[in-house]
């Protein structure tokens, strides 16, 4: 079966955006984590681009199974912003992604990479169809560990429910 690729963003010596008690690259990897499992445990092949406090090059990240089906990477945006989802510009199935994703996690923003501040993003360079899920701000992550659980399989529920309005083999083949 083809694997679900995630992509826990930044990481090691690279923290991301930062907010009293949380840096981007732990919420990051709660997150992937909190969906892998989720995903594993109805049989779905994942792999991980990070499991641990590493950053790995962009080269890494990008360097996915040819046969992959698909590739999320997670970030949560500066404080007091907003949650959205980038697609591969010019990719039509990462923007069909794109938008049921963010249909699922209740976002309204879904950008093409080349509205980034960057002008394109490393997902642009993965072979599969890609998004980046910009899941929220940073200051939205709960800093009580019940409510921070809560709130990651709450993510982790949207990103299942997008995989398969996207995929529907996905669930059959599971």
């Amino acid at each position: 079966m083809r694997a679900i690729i995630l992509d826990a963003g930044h990481g090691g010596n690279d923290p991301g955006t930062v907010t009293p008690g949380m840096t981007e690259k732990q919420a990051n990897l709660e997150t992937v984590l909190t969906i892998k499992h989720l995903l594993t445990e109805l049989g779905l092949p994942v792999l991980l681009t990070r499991g641990d406090d590493t950053r790995p090059t962009y080269a890494a990240r990008q360097a996915v199974p040819a046969d992959a089906l698909v590739y999320i990477s997670v970030h949560f945006n500066m404080p007091g912003s907003y949650g959205l989802v980038y697609y591969q510009d010019g990719r039509p199935q990462s923007r069909a992604l794109a938008d049921v994703l963010a249909t699922e996690s209740g976002l309204s923003r879904v950008w093409s990479s080349r509205m980034s501040n960057h002008n394109g993003l490393y997902i642009d360079a993965v072979r599969v169809p890609a998004v980046m899920l910009e899941v929220a701000a940073i200051d939205a992550y709960p800093q009580d560990m019940a409510a921070a659980r809560a709130y990651r399989v709450h993510v982790a529920q949207a990103v299942l429910r997008a995989l398969i309005r996207w995929s529907p083999p996905l669930m059959t083949s599971a």
